[in-house]
């Protein structure tokens, strides 16, 4: 018995400290990209709504905002073709996901299926969990897209 106790509090403080890197991580990655993209000068507009810029085979989009209780987002996109779907990587910091919390949610993958997000609380830095692939179909160039702007998987 007393090993089934051990065992089970290993696992959960395991998991505990996974989260709270996965939350930090990803508050990081947000923060950082942010920063980067509040000193660029946007190449075009879509939609009237997102800023952008062209890093060859990819963009950058974002919305940013000094208010916060709106909503921010930043957007690495890629174009596959015809056949393809693209792939995106989406940081959205929002007071509408999750009622009562600031939060953001990365979602990384294909655009449509294939996709993995993660949520964590602004302020606490809580890890609230993730939705869909645990792995998200992803190609070489996607990797190596992931890895120029530093962003990592669990």
């Amino acid at each position: 018995m007393k090993s089934i106790i051990l065992a089970a509090s290993l696992f959960f403080s395991w998991t505990a400290t996974a989260s709270t890197e996965i939350g930090q991580r990803v508050q990081g990655e947000f923060s950082r990209l942010r920063a980067v993209v509040s000193q660029l000068t946007p190449e075009f507009q879509v939609g009237g709504y997102l800023n952008g810029k062209s890093y060859g085979d990819h963009e950058i989009l974002w919305a940013l905002s000094e208010d916060p209780s709106r909503s921010e987002v930043i957007r690495i996109y890629r174009e596959k073709g015809a056949n393809e779907q693209p792939m995106v990587v989406s940081f959205h910091r929002s007071t509408l996901i999750a009622p009562g919390r600031t939060v953001i949610r990365r979602f990384v993958g294909p655009g449509l299926t294939g996709w993995r997000n993660d949520t964590v609380d602004v302020d606490s830095g809580e890890y609230l969990g993730s939705q869909g692939n645990e792995s998200p179909l992803l190609d070489a160039r996607d990797r190596e897209i992931l890895k120029k702007w530093d962003i990592e998987l669990p």
